[in-house]
């Protein structure tokens, strides 16, 4: 995949995975600190910071769950791109 083409998908799914996350309200503040996608541009990774930190693992696991939803979401948005797998983790650099 070219670089360019990489980046600007990468900036999609980032910015539409926090729009979707903002439509699913929570207890905690969820922010969406940036996306990883593998080789094939098919799989990607969404990082996530959670405040108040005590809830991380349960606003994960909250989360997971609305995985084939925001990949739904993310097709009917991301013209001529399609995602096959989206996985959520917490932003080590946040701690």
């Amino acid at each position: 995949m070219r670089l360019h083409h990489t980046e600007r998908l990468t900036e999609s799914v980032s910015r539409l995975s926090a729009e979707f996350l903002t439509r699913h309200p929570n207890e905690a503040l969820v922010t969406v600190t940036g996306t990883r996608l593998d080789q094939s541009g098919r799989s990607a990774t969404v990082f996530v910071t959670v405040y108040p930190a005590t809830n991380e693992n349960q606003v994960l696991a909250e989360i997971r769950i609305l995985r084939s939803e925001l990949r739904n979401f993310l097709d009917t948005r991301l013209r001529g791109n399609s995602l096959t797998h989206i996985d959520f983790a917490l932003d080590a650099r946040s701690k």
